[in-house]
């Protein structure tokens, strides 16, 4: 139940739940845990954002009192939208891989992310969500159009090849929707999920045999280091098909 959201200290505790009024419980914890720490989280925010204008105002550098600054006011946005969430009766779950379908963004073009090179299948276009505050930006399918243009080389042995360059255009606007939950209770909660612009992205989970589920995401601000982006996971819409029991 945890997910990485609730972390040991002076002032902090662990939910767990292991029956259906207890999750009630753990919800309503939650939601009392993310008050507490977005006043904290302001205040820290506040007093970066003070200890800059000092440091601005006398021209001393700025960069790493900057950085910690805007850090710290995208965490108060990020614990804003986990109560939102859990406010609107979201539950959190373990995070687990999913294949994205939608992302959240105020970009009206897509990252180039040019590729060029010998396959006519090759690059990855995939864009990422930003991460912004409840009610801003659109929600597009992460894989946007992709054009390609192709001619030919001499590499360094003398042979002629046909060298490929791709690159993503624009956003494509239809998103498109899991096939595999195409059930009209399904659809509806995420159109509703989607509505409330709170999650940064959307997923579906669905195992060659299993369950398929649909997860809202939202993604911590904080660097990992390692090029994966954090982020807590809220079930959305699940189905069971009781002759696979």
């Amino acid at each position: 139940m945890s997910n990485e959201l609730v972390p040991t200290g002076p002032m902090e505790s662990d939910v767990s739940a292991t029956t259906p009024l207890e999750m009630s419980q753990a919800q309503d914890s939650l939601i009392a845990w993310c008050a507490r720490k977005i006043e904290s989280m302001k205040h820290e925010a506040a007093e970066l954002a003070e200890n800059l204008a000092i440091a601005m105002k006398n021209k001393w550098r700025t960069s790493t009192l900057k950085r910690h600054a805007d850090l710290a006011a995208k965490r108060v946005t990020f614990y804003e939208k986990i109560k939102a969430a859990l406010e609107a009766g979201y539950c959190i779950v373990p995070n687990f891989p999913v294949d994205l379908f939608a992302i959240r963004t105020e970009k009206e073009k897509p990252l180039k992310k040019v590729y060029v090179g010998s396959w006519r299948t090759g690059g990855s276009f995939m864009q990422d969500a930003q991460i912004l505050p409840i009610g801003e930006g659109e929600y597009k399918d992460p894989n946007p159009f992709v054009s390609t243009s192709e001619k030919q080389i001499t590499d360094d042995s003398g042979q002629k090849k046909t060298q490929y360059t791709k690159w993503a255009t624009k956003f494509d606007d239809e998103i498109e929707f899991p096939i595999q939950m195409a059930k009209p209770k399904i659809m509806k909660a995420t159109s509703r999920a989607m509505a409330l612009k709170i999650f940064d992205q959307f997923g579906l989970f669905a195992q060659v045999k299993g369950d398929p589920i649909i997860t809202g995401e939202i993604l911590d601000p904080r660097p990992t280091g390692y090029g994966v982006r954090k982020h807590i996971t809220f079930i959305i819409g699940w189905h069971l098909d009781v002759r696979d029991l």
